[in-house]
């Protein structure tokens, strides 16, 4: 855990905070919000493992719907760079504008 996978959540967790300002919409998406509660949580279970309780886990579990939100985001990302680039070939443009919600920021 301490050599793996809690530096791979700390960089996800790091890059969701330092890049907040270029997500789509007004709030804080709950599956980021988890997430980084989720590191937040895991620290103190590392330090407690630490400390000699190896029976500590975290409260906080990861986010299981967290690919499917960034899959589902990606894709919309790249919808509206297609359209912008004038490459779009897919449905009407009304419904492309669907797919792919501006910010409401």
């Amino acid at each position: 855990m301490t050599q793996v996978l809690q530096p791979l959540n700390e960089k996800a967790a790091t890059i969701v905070m330092q890049h907040v300002d270029l997500l789509d919409g007004a709030m804080l998406e709950p599956q980021l919000l988890q997430l980084v509660a989720h590191v937040y949580a895991c620290r103190v279970t590392l330090e407690r493992w630490k400390q000699g309780e190896v029976s500590a886990g975290s409260v906080i579990s990861y986010p299981e719907s967290l690919a499917d939100f960034i899959k589902k985001g990606f894709t919309k990302l790249k919808v509206r760079q297609a359209i912008l680039l004038g490459q779009y070939k897919g449905r009407s443009q009304k419904a492309a504008d669907t797919a792919a919600p501006r910010s409401k920021l």
